[in-house]
Order: structure tokens, then sequence, then C-alpha cells
């Protein structure tokens, strides 16, 4: 049992959603003014009620791609969390400085069916401020990615197709639900190339040049 423990104390990040939801919260109930996000083009894209599933799909998609390595792979489980609470806490800090919104939602009638219920009962908890740069999109990206990446994962068309699909349906879902607007999408999109840049490629030639440099005079040494 010890060992088991011992084995995997970075389950110990999911100690972040204690730094990251209070503040979260503080921002719904702080922030009532802000700048409106909205442009015409979100004003033009119809609100559709059953884009609720894969909106709340992406709890899901967050979820199990992070217990997904969290059993599977110690290394790269902590760039995945890296990368997702980074720009999470980007994204927040952002709102906290930035006071933005949409004004875009329409009244929706619980009692219609399923799905405005469920969009309903998503209004009630989550106010319309605090929406650039979406982390919906943000934490999207940066799990589809990730997985298709994943060397393991290379090849299984089929999951890699299906995780497309979904990533595509959740970044719709911000839109037609009235959720975000395409300003926030593209503001997700932007942090996430920076980010990605950093993880993927500026940060591993920056180590690995460390690396030849601390090996080199080792190897002066022996010759």
């Amino acid at each position: 049992m010890k060992k088991y423990i011992r084995e995997h104390l970075h389950g110990l990040w999911v100690l972040y959603l204690a730094f990251y939801l209070p503040w979260f919260f503080w921002l719904e109930g702080r922030v009532t003014s802000f700048h409106d996000m909205a442009t015409e083009f979100d004003r033009k894209i119809p609100f559709c009620e059953y884009f609720i599933i894969p909106y709340f799909l992406w709890f899901v998609y967050v979820v199990v791609t992070w217990l997904y390595y969290f059993f599977r792979d110690k290394k790269e489980f902590y760039r995945f969390v890296a990368l997702l609470y980074i720009g999470m806490s980007i994204c927040l800090t952002i709102c906290t400085f930035f006071h933005n919104g949409i004004r875009l939602r329409v009244e929706v009638d619980p009692d219609r069916n399923f799905f405005t219920w469920a969009v309903f009962q998503l209004h009630n908890v989550d106010t319309s401020a605090n929406v650039f740069p979406s982390i919906h999109i943000y934490n999207t990206l940066v799990c589809c990615v990730s997985l298709f990446r994943y060397a393991p994962l290379r090849g299984k068309w089929r999951f890699q197709i299906s995780s497309i699909i979904l990533s595509i349906l959740i970044c719709l879902s911000t839109v037609f639900l009235k959720q975000h607007s395409v300003l926030d999408i593209g503001g997700a999109i932007v942090l996430y190339v920076i980010m990605h840049m950093i993880f993927y490629h500026w940060g591993p030639k920056l180590l690995a040049s460390r690396k030849s440099k601390e090996a080199a005079p080792t190897a002066e040494v022996d010759t």
C-alpha cells in the first residue's frame, strides 16, 4: 500500500482545483460589468440547445485524459497537467485584470425538453462573464493534441478520429449555446499555440542544449 501511494504521489496535482475553483467563483461573483466580446458573427449563429451534450462531455474528456496519463505515463502526465494548469491560470489572470463577458444568452424554457432544462441549469451556475480566453476551448485543445501526439496512441485511428470529432463538437457547442464568442475561441487558440511551442518545441530544445553543454566537459576529461 505504501509503495502504491509513493508511486502515485503525482495525483496530488488534483489539489490545483483548491486554488483554481475559489479564484474562478470569486471572479464569477465579482465581475458584473465587463467588455462585451460578442461580435456580429456571433449574433448570427443560431442557438441550439442540443449542443449541451458535447458541452458537458468536455468535463468527461478532460477528466478521463487526466486519469489516463495519471495511470499510464507519469512523465506525460506532468507535461499534460503543466499545460492544462498554467493555461487555466493565465486565462483567470486575464479575466482578473480585463473584465470581459458576452451579452448573447437567450432565455430558455426549462420545461420544453431535457436539453433546455440542462441549459437552464448551466445558466444558473455559470455567468456570462470571464469568457476570454475560453478555458473550455483551451483545455479541449490540450487534450486533443496531447492524445494525438502520444506515441502509444499513434495509429489507433478510430480513437484519434473520435477524439478529434468530440473536440470539434465541444468547440462548436460554446458558440451554439451562446457561452462564448469567436473572439474567446481565437484567444484560446493563440494561448494554446504559445504554450504548445513552449512545451513541445522551445522547452525540449533548451533542455537538450543544456544537457549537451553539461556533458561536454565530462567528455573532454574522459578524452
